[in-house]
């Protein structure tokens, strides 16, 4: 069979059947997974992407973990510092045209998260411990936008910002069982952070607690100071740009698999576990209740994120070597959000006592 079909054939026929499965047992995609998209890894960034059946370094035990047998014997240490910082966004008010962009400066914002691996290679046998920024995702409007104005007109002059960070510790073992089949597993220590702030409207505020997903006993306080056009502000976000107003720590692992069909032509499989994560804590917070004209008043206290976790992932992955300069290669992702949280809830207790979901 290999004499009568060349090697490009053979990796077309699996690569066509690898599609045609999934084909029949997935649905279309109506979003874009961004935790996923850019890749973990310098090499994988550069690929569009994808990381699941060729070589990526060490990066790969954050991606695929068999691909580290890929690698060439030996010892391995990578130093990496990502910039992760959101683009220009904008929001525009469809009732008066106004136009909300993001920071026009996102460097003096972003996030400088690292990248630290360290792999080693002998006979057929591959380890590794490594330190990965999996998203670095936010926004900042500032405090001079129609987002931080109340329906009546006022500005506030508070800040509208979201930022979140997710750090994966994965130690990491792969064994090559045959020369074409090797198998890989770790186990991951998982680090999220996430701080918002976000100026909420009276009537928003009153849609969420007549569909009971706003309530509290800290609710008959804030309702009377917001009547009918207020806003209802809630913040928490520490300044320096490594803290979070919330985060915690937990755990996680994956599993993933690569296939040689031949010397130039690679099918990779791996599935990353949902994590662990108890609530997102933190220590400092403030509800601030908007009147209708322009009087705030301020609850300090603490917020807690209930019940959030990074979604499982099943991804499917096949490379080429073309030349020997050129390779192609292609992840399929199937990303298990549904599993993980559907919204996200917030429970804010203030100091002086009181409680709000």
């Amino acid at each position: 069979m290999h004499d009568r079909y060349p090697a490009w054939t053979r990796f077309c026929v699996a690569f066509a059947l690898t599609i045609g499965l999934l084909a029949c047992f997935t649905q279309p995609a109506t979003s874009t997974d961004l935790l996923s998209f850019e890749g973990i890894g310098t090499v994988p960034r550069s690929m569009g992407g994808t990381a699941l059946a060729y070589d990526v370094g060490g990066s790969g035990m954050a991606n695929n973990v068999a691909t580290m047998l890929l690698m060439p014997l030996g010892q391995s240490v990578d130093l990496q510092l990502n910039l992760d910082a959101p683009n220009t966004l904008e929001i525009r008010d469809l009732a008066t045209g106004e136009i909300a962009t993001t920071d026009r400066s996102p460097v003096l914002h972003a996030y400088y998260s690292p990248n630290l691996d360290y792999v080693w290679r002998a006979g057929d046998f591959g380890l590794g411990l490594g330190l990965f920024s999996g998203g670095g995702l936010g926004t900042e409007y500032g405090h001079d936008s129609f987002l931080s104005r109340t329906p009546s007109g006022i500005d506030t002059g508070l800040a509208v910002s979201s930022k979140a960070l997710f750090l994966r510790a994965p130690l990491a073992a792969a064994y090559q069982i045959t020369p074409a089949l090797a198998v890989g597993g770790a186990f991951e220590g998982v680090f999220a952070g996430l701080s918002l702030s976000d100026l909420g409207s009276a009537d928003q505020l009153a849609t969420l607690a007549a569909q009971g997903r706003a309530f509290g006993s800290l609710l008959p306080t804030i309702g009377p100071v917001v009547g009918a056009t207020g806003g209802a502000y809630f913040s928490f976000s520490r300044p320096p740009e490594i803290k979070f107003g919330t985060d915690a720590f937990g755990v996680s692992g994956r599993l993933g698999a690569t296939y040689r069909l031949d010397e130039g032509s690679i099918l990779g499989i791996s599935y990353r576990f949902r994590t662990l994560l108890p609530d997102l804590s933190g220590t400092t917070g403030r509800i601030v209740a908007i009147s209708p004209g322009g009087d705030q008043v301020s609850l300090p206290g603490s917020f807690r994120v209930l019940d959030f976790q990074l979604p499982a992932d099943f991804g499917v992955g096949a490379s080429h070597q073309l030349t020997p300069d050129l390779l192609i290669a292609f992840d399929y992702h199937r990303t298990f959000w549904g599993g993980a949280f559907r919204e996200l809830k917030v429970r804010f207790k203030a100091d002086a006592g009181g409680i709000s979901h």
